[in-house]
């Protein structure tokens, strides 16, 4: 069973160019309504119609407007690819710094008053690219 899928392309007050697909039990004019109100006006719908083996092709009849063919697909095929790239695996990976550092500082000193000139050294450290960085541990959060 194939699923008829509609669009409209909208246009902000900058030019910029976005396209929203929807199922069929929808009109075009019901989903752009929606999206001028929730934009405050600042999207105008400048075409729309059907998407048929991923090309956008037809007229929306409830709009008076037509498909753009090419410019439209275009814009669906980024859709579709921003779509794929956040589907990629993530994963965090856990690094310790292999370095120390040593502060002089008068004898009795309070070890936690010196943080600051130590941190200041471990900048420099990591800075000139001098560090040596362990990877302890990599999770992956998929």
């Amino acid at each position: 069973m194939d699923i008829e899928i509609k669009y409209v392309t909208f246009k902000d007050f900058r030019g910029d160019e976005y396209i929203i697909t929807f199922p069929s039990y929808m009109t075009h004019s019901e989903l752009a309504e929606s999206v001028v109100e929730l934009s405050d006006k600042f999207l105008k719908p400048i075409s729309g119609g059907f998407v048929e083996h991923g090309e956008c092709v037809g007229e929306s009849i409830s709009l008076n407007l037509k498909s753009r063919g090419e410019k439209d697909t275009l814009l669906l095929k980024d859709l579709v690819k921003g779509a794929e790239i956040s589907k990629i695996k993530q994963a965090s990976y856990i690094f310790s710094m292999d370095s120390m550092v040593s502060v002089d500082a008068p004898s009795g000193t309070d070890p936690e008053s010196l943080h600051k000139q130590a941190i200041d050294k471990f900048k420099r450290i990591v800075e000139s690219n001098n560090a040596e960085l362990i990877c302890e541990e990599a999770y992956d959060e998929n």
